[in-house]
């Protein structure tokens, strides 16, 4: 692909450097030059270079990839499919994992650009296939597998994405995500400390909220200005300060409102849910959260809680296990119906076998380590 330098500055240091195109010049230097060009909204020379890295290169898969990835074409995404279509049959050779990798992603992008959803994941899918280790192509993966409750799958692939490329701040959150939803809370701290830097004290953050510790989890996120920070300190203010938490969930809705991204949309519905949960009746805010996610198991998990503190125990026993059939990988669901039936005089069977359940998924932290004991396990 092109070469990408950062700054006008530099562009243009490296533009006087590199000195004049001629005939022998590589196709690479040719596409760097195309970039750099860009980069400096010299478009009239970039054009003429274009038409000729396509004249003479055509064939070229990296000058195919540059060209739907920097949109050399004006034509409409609906345009631009079919285009693309033919090109990625009609490229003459072997081409490399990485080359077809990256010309089904932009095929990705092209189709999610037209909301094309389900059609943009076989493309997601399909660059996966060719090229295994990309982190990109991972993060995709996890994401939806994650929206779709394959915890352990997407562990998996964020554990692959981490191992290719170890400082990818996506694949770093979507750990912590996943890691969260399995309950493995001592991982997910001992994780954030071992990448520690300027971005980590947002995920630190994230982890103190899952561990019930919300003053910890504010103090994190002060001064922190991402739409991630924003949903720690939203969902931490519940219990301290409900008007405060539901206007830094509506700046968080805001935040992430042209955001599709299916990992980010668990968060979303989760923010939407709570907000609802603090200035609506809960037996009216069930058929809203089966709406805004319907399937979330934690969100099913936040409605039986306040149907249970308002009263209404039986519709409560029926969301909390409507929770864990839809989420059998989600830890948090299994420990929450097995603490409501944990009670002496009823129940105790089944908040047994649930326990069992959820101490298979290997959570760790005081809520695992109480739940070992309850069981008479270590």
């Amino acid at each position: 692909m092109a070469l990408r330098v950062r700054g006008d500055g530099e562009s243009r240091e490296l533009m006087a450097r590199l000195g004049a195109v001629n005939d022998s010049t590589p196709l690479m230097e040719l596409l760097s030059r195309e970039s750099l060009l860009t980069a400096l909204d010299d478009l009239e020379e970039a054009a003429e270079l274009r038409s000729r890295l396509l004249r003479e290169h055509g064939n070229s898969p990296f000058v195919q990839i540059a060209r739907f990835h920097e949109q050399w074409d004006d034509e409409t995404e609906v345009q631009l499919l079919p285009l693309l279509s033919d090109v990625m049959e009609s490229l003459p050779g072997p081409v490399s994992p990485r080359q077809e990798g990256r010309l089904h992603a932009q095929r990705a992008l092209l189709l999610a650009d037209r909301g094309e959803y389900a059609l943009a994941s076989q493309s997601w899918a399909a660059a996966l296939v060719v090229d295994p280790s990309h982190p990109r192509y991972l993060f995709v993966a996890a994401s939806e597998r994650l929206a779709n409750n394959q915890v352990l799958a997407a562990l998996d692939d964020l554990d692959r994405c981490l191992g290719s490329r170890p400082w990818d701040y996506g694949c770093r959150r979507g750990m912590i995500q996943a890691l969260i939803e399995l309950d493995r809370l001592e991982t997910a701290r001992q994780s954030v400390e071992a990448w520690k830097d300027g971005r980590t004290p947002v995920l630190e953050a994230w982890v103190s909220l899952a561990e019930g510790k919300s003053e910890n989890a504010l103090a994190l996120v002060e001064g922190q200005g991402s739409t991630l920070a924003a949903w720690v300190r939203g969902m931490a203010l519940r219990n301290i300060d409900t008007e405060r938490a539901s206007t830094t969930l509506d700046v968080v809705l805001e935040g992430w409102s042209d955001v599709s991204e299916p990992m980010t949309q668990i968060l979303v519905g989760r923010a939407r849910v709570a907000k609802a949960l603090m200035e609506t009746p809960s037996l009216l805010v069930e058929p809203q959260a089966l709406e805004w996610a319907p399937n979330d198991p934690i969100v099913r998990v936040e409605v039986a809680r306040k149907l249970e503190a308002d009263g209404q125990r039986a519709s409560a026993a029926r969301v909390y296990q409507e929770a864990v059939h839809l989420g059998p990988e989600s830890a948090l669901a299994l420990h929450a119906l097995g603490m409501f039936w944990f009670d002496p005089r009823n129940h105790m069977d089944d908040a047994r076998t649930v326990w069992r359940r959820y101490l298979e998924l290997q959570p760790d932290g005081d809520r695992a380590r109480r739940t070992r004991a309850r069981m008479g396990r270590r």
